[in-house]
């Protein structure tokens, strides 16, 4: 367990560094430093995951000062699936319409993944019901929402892990 807060404490200092996801909120992360170790439990997509999250919601740090503040969960599996819903939770802004457009974007990811061929937005956006009035571009800002946990590139749209599949398979 040492062994593993050390390399979780590498990850972090590497990616406080210049260049990295975490510079310029130093401050924040030494406070929580500790409870990266706790809350991974020893699995570096939870670490992965958080660091993403943190770097591309533009450093807005209060779901993660949630997220951290809470005791963490017993079982390692059931942290990260928390910390997935607070990504899609984030993503979705409250929004019914956004939050229903997440869900299609997780089922078109989960689907597409069977078949081995990744979707791009435009596919998911021609494909959402007409009853969604929503243009691409907010498809893609939704989708920028979620890459703590979907990549999105010109490969298409897909999973960061498998985990993230199996969550949203779940849900």
């Amino acid at each position: 367990k040492d062994e593993v807060r050390g390399d979780i404490g590498r990850v972090i200092d590497f990616e406080l560094g210049p260049g990295g996801r975490l510079a310029g909120i130093e401050w924040f992360i030494e406070r929580w430093k500790d409870r990266f170790s706790d809350y991974s439990q020893g699995l570096f997509i939870w670490l992965e995951t958080i660091i993403e999250f943190i770097a591309k919601d533009g450093h807005n740090l209060d779901t993660v000062e949630k997220i951290l503040g809470k005791e963490p969960s017993p079982e390692a599996e059931a942290g990260l699936d928390s910390l997935y819903r607070a990504v899609i939770e984030k993503a979705s802004r409250g929004s019914p319409t956004s939050k229903m457009i997440v869900r299609f974007v997780l089922g078109f990811v989960v689907a597409s993944s069977k078949i081995m061929q990744p979707l791009t937005a435009r596919f998911i956006h021609a494909f959402l019901p007409p009853s969604i009035s929503i243009t691409l571009d907010k498809v893609e800002i939704i989708l920028l929402r979620l890459s703590a946990i979907l990549i999105s590139d010109v490969l298409g749209i897909r999973a960061t892990h498998k985990s993230v599949l199996d969550f949203a398979s779940d849900k």
